[in-house]
């Protein structure tokens, strides 16, 4: 089932012109999506100003939530929303064209060439090994994924990183209160 919701400030009143109006299976997930940034970049700015999520309306059809959000955001660019509503997000839109297949010689010919060779990947974290997905370690927890521990503490995979690679080369950590910590205190 789905649910439409609106993102907006506290003075925000009318839902036909102000803030962003979207639709999700699952709305605490979308709100972390839009409080990571991916998407709608203003979106996340606004959540970072104190925009809160209002949902509007659950236990919908996809028919049904698509025509609401069409009714509420009828064309691009209404409030903080860049496409008319009802539709696919453009974030989620694919730009790949569909490539011509190659053929069965061609496939042959690639494997001939390719013989022998190294992958360019060899010795590289994050290929073809979980998709870079290993445990980490953050404020003293143990977490299966960078982003897993990110979201736990509501901070950035960035901040994540960077606490584990200065963790590896023992120097201080900066805390949320810009004190520095020795490593392993």
């Amino acid at each position: 089932m789905y649910s439409i919701y609106w993102i907006r400030y506290n003075n925000h009143t009318d839902i036909l012109s102000e803030g962003y109006v979207g639709v999700s299976t699952n709305t605490h997930e979308r709100w972390m999506t839009h409080k990571r940034g991916n998407g709608n970049p203003i979106v996340c700015n606004a959540i970072k100003k104190g925009a809160v999520m209002e949902v509007i309306q659950t236990n919908l059809t996809k028919e049904e939530v698509c025509d609401k959000e069409r009714i509420l955001r009828p064309t691009e660019n209404i409030g903080w929303n860049l496409a008319p509503g009802g539709g696919v997000p453009p974030s989620q839109k694919s730009t790949k064209k569909p490539g011509i297949p190659r053929t069965k010689e061609q496939k042959e010919h690639h494997s001939r060439v390719m013989k022998g060779r190294t992958s360019p990947h060899k010795g590289k974290k994050g290929h073809s090994k979980g998709c870079g997905t290993k445990e980490c370690e953050f404020r003293g927890l143990t977490f299966k994924s960078r982003t897993e521990a990110a979201e736990f503490f509501d901070v950035t995979v960035s901040a994540v990183t960077m606490y584990n690679k200065r963790r590896e080369q023992n120097k201080p950590i900066r805390t949320t209160s810009n004190r520095w910590i020795k490593n392993g205190n």
